[in-house]
C-alpha cells in the first residue's frame, strides 16, 4: 500500500490482467487534498478481497462549508468551483 501512496506508483497484481491503465497520481492527491484541509485519507487492502479507501474530514470544516453553501443558490456554487 504504501508504494500506492507515492506519485507514480502503481500496484501491480501478477493473478490479474492490468486492464486498467492510470498514472498513479489519484491517491497521492486526493491525500494531499484531504490534509489540506485537516483531513486524513486511509487504505485497507486486503490480497484478492478488495481496498477500501477511507477520507475523513473534522466535523467543524464540513459543518462550516455546508453552511456557507446553504445560503448560496446551486448555479452560484456550481460557478465559484469552475
Amino acid at each position: 500500500i504504501r508504494e500506492a501512496m507515492e506519485p507514480f506508483g502503481q500496484i501491480h497484481d501478477p493473478t490479474r490482467a492490468n486492464t486498467q491503465q492510470g498514472t498513479g497520481l489519484g491517491l497521492p492527491l486526493s491525500k494531499a487534498m484531504a490534509e489540506l484541509h485537516g483531513g486524513t485519507l486511509d487504505l485497507h487492502s486486503d490480497s484478492g478481497q478488495g481496498t477500501i479507501v477511507t477520507v475523513r474530514f473534522t466535523k467543524e470544516r464540513i459543518r462550516h462549508k455546508q453552511q456557507e453553501n446553504l445560503a448560496k443558490p446551486a448555479m452560484d456554487i456550481i460557478q465559484s468551483a469552475e
